[in-house]
């Protein structure tokens, strides 16, 4: 699925000015927020070559396996999570829709940026980063809201 000029050097030079970003959730292609990577380039489809948690807060909020340790297995939900490899798109972004994304994703205050190890169908690797959520809004919904312009507001006392 890499377009031909994404394949070989092309790709090596690119990523000197630009990131590959891993997207799950609202950023997915057909997604209300998809429209944000609009000047990014689609790479490929792949999955997580380890498992998250992903839970789903009206919208989904994936947490490293580490983060799991800090609440009781008791406390975990049963209902709207999912722990497994999460599948999704990458695309290749510049700096200004990184920076964009950051503030829509409440970087570092909900989200954080986090380099992961990705698969596509083929068995290819891909090293992107990806959004995950702090550890703090672990089951905590009503921490965050969206305003107006689509940017989150904090509780974070």
């Amino acid at each position: 699925m890499i377009t031909k000029k994404l394949q070989g050097k092309f790709i090596v030079e690119h990523l000197r000015t630009n990131l590959l970003l891993f997207v799950y959730g609202t950023l997915l292609q057909g997604k209300h927020r998809h429209g944000t990577l609009k000047d990014s380039e689609f790479v490929d489809y792949a999955h997580t070559s380890f498992k998250y948690l992903m839970q789903d807060s009206g919208f989904p909020m994936v947490f490293e396996p580490i983060d799991l340790a800090i609440f009781p297995e008791t406390e975990l939900p049963r209902e709207d999570n999912y722990y497994g490899q999460i599948k999704g798109e990458i695309y290749l972004i510049n700096p200004e829709t990184q920076t964009h994304l950051d503030q829509i994703e409440g970087v570092p205050h909900l989200y954080f940026r986090k380099d992961i190890v990705c698969l596509d169908g083929k068995g290819i690797s891909y090293y992107p980063y990806m959004y995950i959520t702090q550890p703090v809004h672990f089951n905590k919904t009503k921490l965050f809201s969206v305003n107006e312009q689509g940017f989150h507001n904090y509780d974070v006392s």
